[in-house]
């Protein structure tokens, strides 16, 4: 897959949820980040 599909991927994506592209990205790497860590997902009550 190359850049540009990702980020045609990524503008499709923001477009469908009415949010920018870098919303999405700094949720996905945040996810990301918090995975290799190992520390238990955020329990969305709390």
């Amino acid at each position: 897959m190359t850049l540009d599909n990702l980020t045609q991927r990524l503008r499709t994506i923001a477009d469908r949820e009415g949010r920018s592209p870098e919303a999405i990205l700094q949720e996905l790497l945040d996810a990301y980040e918090e995975g290799l860590s190992g520390d238990a997902p955020k329990d969305p009550i709390d």
